[in-house]
């Protein structure tokens, strides 16, 4: 507020809002969501609601790939990875298959690893996507979850 306050006190509230605070706060809100979803999968490990109980839950980055949330048992061999979108447009298969390959530059042996994928998102899911986590869900032994 403090670089804004001249125009404050001349009541341009929604100017500001508008054309300073709007066109910025996406880039603002998506790393505090990616750190948000983090937490969210530390409470969901806390309460017994996934299938396994990581050791670490973070990020990961190489060079080329990001993977916004990556939670992970070493001994187990199991690993949770997720996609944060902060975007008016809801998620389609793209992020998923994007998601799966970022994966595979994460793991050197992808065989040996139990895979869970989650995406989070604050639009929402494409009808292709909900309906393809519906259909494969068993095929994936529970793999791809989708959280709202």
């Amino acid at each position: 507020m403090f670089p804004y306050q001249g125009e404050l006190e001349l009541g341009l509230a929604d100017a500001i809002l508008s054309q300073r605070v709007q066109p910025d706060l996406d880039a603002f809100a998506a790393p505090s969501f990616e750190e948000a979803v983090q937490d969210h999968m530390a409470r969901l490990a806390r309460s017994g609601r996934l299938p396994f109980l990581p050791q670490r839950i973070g990020a990961w980055m190489d060079r080329h790939n990001e993977i916004d949330v990556v939670a992970i048992h070493e001994g187990d061999h199991v690993l949770g990875v997720g996609e944060c979108k902060w975007s008016i447009h809801p998620v389609g298969m793209n992020v998923l298959e994007n998601l799966r390959g970022k994966t595979k530059s994460l793991l050197r042996d992808e065989d040996d690893w139990r895979i869970h994928y989650y995406l989070f998102a604050r639009s929402g899911f494409t009808p292709e996507l909900e309906a393809y986590a519906k259909e494969e869900g068993e095929v994936f032994q529970g793999r791809c979850s989708i959280v709202n």
